[in-house]
């Protein structure tokens, strides 16, 4: 716990320093314009629940202090006579103009009534005027396909952009159907669209930049004379030149990584099973699998493998398995 300072005995002598009361006198010095006032404690608002002050007034001091009580008290009398007199004319004044004011309401609340029956009848007949007037507006505004720059709309293909670009027509389209979509004629090359309620890009093919040689093209892809769909990627043109490599999951869930210039893959299945293998003219030369707690390295030509278990370094040869 803590004590203030001028509760101690070393500090007793000057704890008057530390209160304000009303009427002391303070000198107020402000160091940046070199300002030295005094002023007057001259009202202090006490918070009794909190036993504290609650707020301070300095200001000048007061001329006189006594005649400002003998002027407080001549004013207070005067002030309660003339509270008398008008408060029983002000209750005469309400009376008289309750009774006014409420004969007013009733025949100004009918009145009302009426009127709005009538401007409700109006308002209803102006916005029927109002929106044939905005439809054929609009029919008019908005003239199917008149082009602007290669921009225009209609009410198939919503907003519609086009331009020529190395020899093919390519357009944009916003619409409800499509979301953003970019075609080739008719043919759909990408865009943004809601895929599982989420805002997704969509696109066949992936480059690097636009005059880029690396390219990555999303969907069936021939690896090996067998049709994947997956991801291949492509070095020069995607159209014309075969993936390096190639990456897919299969419908077990194993996801699969090829090396298609060096016949190598990867492969990581649903349980965590790491295997590598190597391929040479369509022929497995050999394998690592990385199972839980087992390691093996094998041949399939040969039938024969070494590998690591939880009991130690094997060989597994001629369908004998012998640990080293």
């Amino acid at each position: 716990s803590f004590i203030e300072w001028r509760d101690t005995d070393q500090y007793k002598q000057y704890s008057a320093l530390y209160t304000l009361e009303l009427g002391d006198d303070v000198t107020v010095d402000y160091a940046p314009l070199n300002l030295t006032y005094k002023l007057r404690v001259v009202s202090i608002v006490w918070d009794a629940i909190n036993n504290r002050v609650e707020s301070m007034t300095l200001g000048d001091k007061a001329p006189n202090i006594a005649k400002t009580v003998v002027d407080m008290d001549i004013n207070l009398s005067d002030l309660r006579n003339d509270m008398d007199i008008n408060l029983s004319a002000v209750r005469n004044d309400m009376d008289t103009n309750l009774s006014e004011i409420r004969n007013d309401m009733d025949t100004n609340l009918s009145e009302i009534r009426d009127d709005m029956d009538t401007n409700l009848s109006e308002i209803r007949d102006d916005m029927d005027t109002n929106l044939s007037e905005i439809r054929d507006d609009l029919a008019s505004t908005l003239r199917e396909n008149e082009r602007y720059n290669g921009v225009y709309i209609n009410h198939k293909d919503g907003f519609v952009t086009e331009a020529k670009i190395g020899g093919k027509t390519i357009k944009t389209k916003q619409n409800s159907y499509d979301g953003f979509a970019i075609y080739d004629g008719s043919t759909f090359l990408g865009g943004l669209g809601i895929v599982n309620d989420i805002v997704a890009l969509v696109s066949g093919i992936l480059t690097n930049d636009v005059d880029g040689d690396v390219y990555a093209r999303i969907g069936d892809v021939s690896v090996s004379g067998s049709t994947l769909t997956g991801l291949g990627v492509f070095h020069k043109d995607a159209s014309t030149a075969k993936p390096v490599c190639f990456i897919w999951v299969t419908s077990g869930g194993t996801l699969e990584i090829y090396n298609l210039i060096s016949g190598s893959c990867f492969s990581l299945g649903p349980s965590g099973a790491l295997t590598y293998w190597y391929t040479s003219g369509g022929v497995s030369r050999n394998r690592l699998t990385i199972d839980g707690n087992e390691t093996v390295l094998f041949s399939p030509n040969t039938s024969k493998s070494i590998g690591v278990d939880n009991t130690g370094a094997y060989k597994y040869s001629g369908g004998v398995k012998t640990y080293l």
